[in-house]
């Protein structure tokens, strides 16, 4: 199963991202357990995560990172929002964190830091939205595996 923000621009579709879970570590995301992109193998564990997420959603609903604060506390993060551009506190293992990898970062590269991309993301912090969007539409337009619908 992957998620990805819905600002993605998947910029080589020949490699599959389903590689980077396995059964001993059903649970991928970037090193600081963003949700930009997030993997999980569908399993029992995983499906666990999800329905305990899902059942704190009461708790997060008010805060800025909502369920992606509720799947940061369990993997051993502080799931409250740091601020615009600083990183998320880590408080220390849980029994969740041994589960989780991190991706390669090429599976979760801003367009500021384009090296060889498999996936490019486009940070809320682009403002006004016009301009976020410009820059995704330009990167999709290099992107090395062009998709059609039809």
């Amino acid at each position: 199963v992957v998620f990805m923000d819905s600002d993605t621009v998947i910029m080589d579709g020949r490699v599959d991202i389903c590689g980077e879970v396995n059964p001993s570590q059903p649970i991928a995301t970037e090193p600081s357990c963003n949700l930009a992109t997030m993997v999980l193998y569908a399993c029992d564990k995983t499906r666990e995560l999800l329905d305990i997420i899902w059942s704190a959603r009461g708790h997060w609903a008010h805060q800025q990172w909502a369920e992606q604060g509720a799947f940061m506390q369990l993997l051993g993060f502080d799931g409250r929002y740091p601020g615009d551009h600083l990183p998320p506190v880590y408080l220390g293992d849980t029994e969740w964190t041994p589960l989780r990898r991190n991706l390669d970062p090429r599976w979760n590269v801003s367009p500021f830091h384009l090296i060889d991309p498999l996936l490019s993301f486009h940070p809320g912090g682009v403002q006004p939205f016009d301009a976020r969007l410009a820059m995704v539409r330009e990167f999709a337009a290099h992107t090395s595996v062009c998709y059609t619908s039809g």
